[in-house]
């Protein structure tokens, strides 16, 4: 977190309000087309490995490589559609061609990255999935840090997106490095017998991925639309600049979901395996902790926030101060329904969460329609916090009813907390681990 907060900075300094907002609806775009384009392969890369025991991991490794294989195929041709749509029609005439072909290559680069970490997630190596966003993090500051340090080269769009490239390059070999650990090598007499058995082995792995990972693309879509349809209602009625302060707020305010998102993966794959009375006790703990996690340093924040803006990212952002403030309030409401979600999926009931979704979407989008001309992107901001307390309370309400969680568990925490939180990772790492690969 605390890279990605230098190395924003550096960026948003270096670019501009207006190229900065470019850059971040270049970055969106493959996040937005990848919901749909990677089939909730991710996903079910996590549920099908805890689920399916009968498929062997070398199966399921090969499934992963032709659906990737395809899906790149697709997210390529879709990319390029969708940015000279941008182009034409969005009044972003000064997009570039190299930009478009380097978010071409983010977005297959990205698939590959989120698809291979998760598997390593599925298989059990926790510890791999954290270090290896750790290091996307990592190569993105060496190399914005490394260019910026330069008096010869100036920071622009291209290096930094060439920097996102590199860094999920970065995180597919290390996935990949873990993944073809958990794959026996055979023996050369073995090999015959060992294919014949591997396809339709892998023709079954890539079914249940499917079929899985389709169920989940309505809620991702929902999800991502949900955080980010605003910057595209933006884009219309405002200009690439107000974009770029908006951007610059979220990704300050959403640094703090890095407390949920962490725990939220750590009880992912565990929570599917788990009795109805241990799901609902650990669920209780995460969002508990997810929320006392956030709120501290949310209210630290808060008091800070003009001197942070105006400090590190200069005065030309300092009208992101009111709305990074006005989106951290919705920050706790988004941890909490980011926990849930992970608990929905994980029960394979995601279709719950898209309905929800759903909704908080279609506030956002009304919600920014009707602020935005008024308020600008401070309008924007509290549309998002309307959306993200209508979701978080809903599925606060369905979880109460649903698992058995009191309101008070849901909240209130307890001095073992911590203890019990910290026990259960390195637990479920210990337990997780394959023993059989085969």
């Amino acid at each position: 977190m605390a890279l990605s907060f230098v190395y924003g900075a550096v960026i948003a300094r270096a670019l501009g309000p207006s190229d900065r907002g470019i850059f971040a609806m270049l970055v969106l775009t493959p996040s937005l087309l990848l919901v749909i384009s990677d089939c909730g392969i991710p996903a079910a890369n996590v549920h099908i490995p805890n689920h399916y025991s009968e498929l062997p991991r070398p199966a399921i490794v090969a499934a992963n490589i032709l659906l990737v294989t395809l899906l790149s195929a697709v997210m390529v041709v879709a990319i390029a559609i969708w940015l000279i749509w941008f182009r034409y029609t969005l009044g972003m005439s000064q997009l570039r061609t190299d930009w478009i072909v380097l978010t071409c290559a983010l977005a297959v680069s990205q698939l590959v990255a989120r698809v291979t970490s998760y598997l390593t997630l599925g298989f059990g190596h926790t510890t791999a999935f954290s270090l290896g966003e750790t290091f996307r993090s990592v190569t993105v500051f060496i190399v914005v840090i490394s260019v910026a340090a330069l008096s010869s080269i100036s920071l622009n769009i291209t290096i930094a997106l060439a920097a996102f490239v590199t860094a999920n390059l970065v995180v597919c070999a290390w996935s990949a490095w873990w993944i073809l650990r958990d794959v026996p090598k055979p023996d050369s007499e073995a090999k015959p017998t060992l294919l014949s058995h591997m396809v339709p082995h892998t023709l079954s792995a890539m079914k249940e991925l499917i079929r899985f990972g389709i169920r989940t693309i309505p809620n991702n879509l929902v999800w991502t639309l949900l955080q980010r349809i605003d910057r595209f209602i933006m884009v219309n009625m405002l200009d690439p600049a107000a974009v770029g302060v908006y951007a610059v707020a979220s990704s300050l305010a959403e640094a703090y979901r890095v407390f949920p998102d962490s725990i939220g993966l750590i009880i992912f794959g565990p929570l599917s395996g788990m009795t109805k009375d241990r799901r609902s006790k650990t669920l209780a703990l995460a969002t508990r902790a997810a929320f006392w996690l956030m709120a501290g340093p949310i209210v630290l924040s808060m008091l800070v926030a003009s001197p942070l803006v105006r400090v590190v990212y200069s005065e030309q952002y300092s009208q992101a101060v009111l709305p990074f403030n006005i989106l951290l309030l919705g920050t706790l409401a988004l941890g909490h329904a980011s926990i849930t979600g992970y608990a929905f999926v994980s029960a394979g009931r995601p279709e719950f969460l898209g309905m929800i979704n759903l909704g908080s979407l279609l506030i956002n989008v009304l919600a920014n329609l009707a602020l935005i001309p008024h308020f600008g992107v401070s309008g924007a901001a509290w549309a998002s916090v309307a959306a993200y307390l209508f979701s978080a309370i809903v599925t606060m309400i369905l979880i109460v009813r649903r698992w058995g969680v009191s309101w008070q568990s849901y909240l209130v925490p307890t001095n073992k907390d911590f203890n019990r939180l910290m026990s259960f990772a390195g637990v479920n790492h210990r337990l997780r681990r394959p023993t059989d690969v085969s």
